[in-house]
């Protein structure tokens, strides 16, 4: 009978070590088929199917690239995947603006069954050791937001609150602290940009107005800010002061311009926002003209999908100051794109600016 019971131990030892190996085995040829962060792989190895982990940005031996100019492109809604105008985004920024790109997600993998994500995946360092300036890293909030004023369970309390704007909280929070922290470029994901921005010196802010000129104030969808400078501290602390959960805009516009403006010392007429060209006044910041970023503003937004044909004599004057252009994806997302160049920007934009993830997909 011992013996027995001897022998029956020794099988389930072996059956359990070899369960082990097993799984070892898969979990590492797993690693080096879809996990470009452990093994670094072609593009030609990727398939697209499964999926593919994430690293989050704060682990030291990913953190190189940081040091270089750059810009943070952020997608908040949890989801595994990037449509395709998202990749638009991402793609001309690669392309045009000559600055380490890195897409931070707040998935812990990119879902690479999706064919717009999956080819994205195939242009970044992942895949292409030295062709490609193109980052996917993963969101960690809790880590991410730790030790600046948005870590406060105030702040938490009212942010699970808001969940019908949670991803446009969390991406309002997570862009001060991702300037904060490494300094460079951010903008969203609901741009095309059209040229560089690697030689743009100093802190820039982006100015935006309604339909006088006059009215300038200051838009968060893109900004450029020197690591740890003291006014994204202020602007931090004021967001949280005047965060609700209530309102999408809460941390974006009107606080940011109403920050800037007491970090200044620059009198409340809007107007002066004008003055702040020049960087010797206010600390290094520069405010740029809506041009730059907004030459299609909210009440000319029905440029972006026109009626009328849109001569290229239209395209030179829109794009003549302009460094990126904006589409306002949150009142344009449900917008159709029929692929008709001469009556939609992106149609007429996309081919140029972002042509894989253009052709990527039926409907862009």
């Amino acid at each position: 009978m011992s013996r027995s019971i001897t022998l029956g131990r020794v099988l389930m030892v072996g059956f359990l070590l070899v369960l082990v190996l097993n799984v070892f085995f898969f979990r590492s040829e797993s690693l080096t088929k879809f996990n470009g962060f452990w093994a670094l792989i072609s593009p030609d190895e990727v398939t697209c199917e499964g999926r593919v982990a994430l690293l989050p940005i704060s682990t030291p031996s990913q953190n190189s690239n940081l040091n270089s100019p750059k810009i943070f492109l952020l997608e908040t809604s949890g989801r595994a995947t990037l449509n395709p105008r998202q990749a638009c985004a991402i793609e001309s920024a690669l392309r045009f603006t000559n600055l380490n790109v890195f897409v931070l997600i707040r998935s812990p993998f990119l879902n690479l069954s999706d064919v717009t994500t999956c080819h994205l995946f195939k242009l970044s360092k992942e895949t292409n050791t030295t062709t490609t300036n193109l980052y996917f890293r993963e969101i960690q909030p809790d880590r991410d937001l730790k030790d600046l004023p948005f870590d406060c369970s105030m702040f938490k309390k009212k942010l699970l609150q808001g969940h019908k704007f949670y991803a446009t909280f969390l991406s309002d929070a997570l862009r001060l602290a991702y300037l904060y922290n490494y300094g460079g470029w951010y903008g969203d994901l609901d741009f095309i940009y059209l040229r560089s921005l690697a030689k743009e010196n100093g802190s820039i802010l982006a100015a935006t107005g309604g339909k006088s000129n006059a009215s300038y104030f200051l838009t968060n969808a893109a900004m450029k800010m020197e690591r740890r400078h003291p006014f994204l501290l202020e602007y931090m602390e004021d967001s949280v002061r005047a965060f609700r959960g209530q309102a999408r805009a809460e941390m974006g516009p009107n606080t940011l311009t109403s920050s800037l403006k007491r970090y200044c010392n620059i009198p409340k007429s809007i107007q002066s926002l004008r003055n702040l060209s020049d960087p010797s006044l206010c600390s290094n910041i520069r405010v740029v003209p809506p041009q730059v970023f907004h030459p299609i503003r909210l009440h000319t937004m029905k440029f972006l999908w026109s009626k009328e044909e849109l001569t290229p004599a239209f395209w030179n004057q829109t794009k003549r100051d302009a460094w990126a252009i904006h589409f306002f994806s949150y009142l344009t997302s449900s917008k159709e794109v029929t692929k008709n160049s001469r009556k939609e920007a992106y149609s007429y934009l996309a081919p140029i600016y972002c042509p894989n993830s253009f052709a990527s997909v039926e409907e862009f």
